[in-house]
């Protein structure tokens, strides 16, 4: 038995490992954790190692090169079945389901085939964990309707209420505000810090809008030129005298305690 060093109280522990794709890495020796009840959010530069990271947590990617391990509730991930994987973690990347002629519940329905027998049959406790997952991501006026034919914005909410249907103890998700709008973003905050702090998940999403980042998140990872360059708590992070230069911004034009950009300094060069 190969002998494991992880952190039991980790959900997700990330331990030396290089990401990337195929030869090329993109970021190199990444050591992160996130436990049960807590949000962690990336946030950086466009190209920075973001999906990256997310993709090869979820093994969308392997490892770009040997060494370091990535452990799911205390067990090698390299080591999880996929079926057995998708019972632990679910995600929601920025990517679009492409389906056709599946309702929404269709495809809420799918978070649940995991638990179901080799015919993939629902059980009804499977079906009530559909309407539940339904209910929290809000979606109840869409169910009915093809998944194909929804906007962007409601396939992202009806792909959050798959992930929750999944019940894993790590959720993923990249950019999920893409294509909401101010209503939604809030509503879906609000989503994600209920299932961390009323049912233990565990998530980790990148952000590109920094206020929603502040406003949801236990800890924030900031990540640049293929590096983790700070981390800490939002307060800490954005309070950090480096925390301008990893998005390249003149100083004084970021608000540290809303994590927003004073606009006119920036664009017109008009400090507050």
């Amino acid at each position: 038995m190969r002998e494991t060093r992880q952190n039991q109280d980790a959900t997700l522990q990330v331990k030396g490992v290089s990401m990337g794709y195929g030869a090329r890495v993109v970021l190199d020796g990444v050591s992160l954790e996130v436990r049960g009840g807590e949000v962690v959010c990336l946030i950086g530069p466009n190209g920075a190692g973001k999906s990256t990271l997310l993709k090869t947590i979820a093994r969308e990617l392997s490892p770009a090169g040997p060494g370091g391990t990535i452990y799911l509730s205390g067990k090698e991930l390299s080591d999880y079945s996929p079926s057995e994987l998708a019972r632990e973690r679910a995600e929601v990347f920025s990517e679009t389901l492409k389906v056709e002629l599946m309702s929404a519940r269709d495809v809420v329905e799918m978070g649940r085939y995991p638990h179901t027998d080799f015919l993939g049959r629902l059980t009804p406790e499977d079906e009530k964990e559909v309407d539940e997952a339904i209910q929290i991501a809000g979606i109840e006026g869409l169910s009915d309707r093809e998944f194909s034919t929804l906007s962007d914005g409601q396939r992202q909410r009806v792909l959050l209420a798959r992930a929750i249907a999944q019940r894993p103890r790590l959720m993923v998700l990249d950019e999920p505000c893409t294509y909401l709008d101010i209503r939604y973003r809030i509503e879906l905050l609000r989503i994600i810090r209920s299932l961390a702090t009323d049912q233990g998940l565990a998530i980790i999403a990148s952000m590109h809008e920094l206020p929603l980042a502040h406003a949801v998140a236990d800890r924030i990872i900031c990540v640049k030129n293929g590096r983790l360059v700070l981390v800490g708590t939002p307060r800490e992070v954005f309070e950090n005298p480096r925390f301008e230069e990893v998005f390249d911004l003149e100083p004084g034009t970021f608000d540290p305690v809303t994590g927003t950009v004073h606009l006119d300094a920036a664009i017109r060069g008009r400090r507050p």
